[in-house]
C-alpha cells in the first residue's frame, strides 16, 4: 500500500471532506455520505494508479458517478457507479477549439465516461497551474436514467455555448441516418443528477487543497 493510497483513503474517509465534498457541489449529505462511504467499503475508492494526479482524477470521477447514481443501498450505489464510469462513449457533438489552453472539455480519445471525467478534473489543475485561465470554459457533466429501473444509464459531458458535446450509455444509441452526424442529441431520460461548471470547478479545487503537503499531493 502506496503512502499516496493511505494518504487519499484517510482523506475520503474523513467526515470534514465529506461535508466539503457535498457543499461544493450543493447536494444533500445524506446522498453523498452514502456513496464516498460505500465505494470505501468495496475498495473502489481510492484506485491504486501510481502518478498522484491521475490517481486523484479517477477518485474524483468515481465519487461523482456515485453520488450522480442516487441509490440509497451500499451495493446499489457500487453497481450503478461502476456502471455509469464504464459507460462507452456514443456520440461527439463540436469539434476541438484551437488556440484555448484553459479548456476542461475532454480532447482524448475516450475509453469510458470515467477516464473523460477524470480528463475533465486534469485539465482544470492543469489550466489552475497555468500563466493564465483568459479563455476559460468549463463544462457540465449529466449522468441520467431511462425509467424507475435504470435500464439504460446515460452520460453527458457538455459545453453548451459553444455546442460541444459528448454521450454515452451502457446501450448502443441509434446511429444518425444516412451516416454522418448528429446535430443534437435528446436523451430520454425520467431522472438524474447534472453538476454546474461552477460545482465541477468546486470540487477540482477541494481534491487539489485536500491533499496538498500529503503523499498525494499533485
Amino acid at each position: 500500500m502506496s503512502d499516496s493510497f493511505s494518504a487519499r483513503r484517510q482523506l475520503f474517509q474523513s467526515a470534514l471532506f465529506q461535508d466539503q465534498v457535498a457543499d461544493r457541489l450543493e447536494l444533500d449529505r445524506g446522498l453523498v455520505y452514502p456513496a464516498i462511504n460505500a465505494m470505501l467499503q468495496a475498495d473502489m475508492i481510492p484506485c491504486r494508479l501510481s502518478r498522484n494526479h491521475k490517481a486523484l482524477a479517477t477518485d474524483g470521477a468515481m465519487i461523482l458517478a456515485a453520488i450522480g447514481g442516487r441509490q440509497s443501498l451500499a451495493a446499489s450505489i457500487v453497481r450503478v457507479g461502476c456502471a455509469v464510469c464504464a459507460m462507452n462513449m456514443q456520440h461527439e457533438i463540436g469539434a476541438p477549439q484551437r488556440g484555448s489552453g484553459a479548456d476542461m472539455f475532454p480532447t482524448s480519445a475516450s475509453f469510458s465516461f470515467g477516464t473523460d471525467v477524470a480528463e475533465v478534473l486534469l485539465n482544470l489543475w492543469r489550466i489552475s497551474r497555468g500563466s493564465s485561465t483568459k479563455g476559460f470554459k468549463g463544462v457540465t457533466i449529466g449522468i441520467y436514467w431511462s425509467d424507475v429501473l435504470g435500464s439504460t444509464l446515460f452520460g453527458a459531458i457538455e459545453q453548451p455555448s459553444l455546442g460541444r458535446k459528448r454521450t454515452y450509455a451502457t446501450q448502443a444509441l441509434p446511429a444518425p441516418p444516412g451516416g454522418g452526424d448528429w446535430e443534437f442529441i435528446q436523451m430520454s431520460a425520467v431522472g438524474g443528477t447534472l453538476y454546474s461548471p461552477m460545482s465541477i470547478l468546486r470540487f477540482g479545487a477541494l481534491l487539489d487543497t485536500s491533499v496538498e503537503e500529503t503523499a498525494a499531493a499533485i
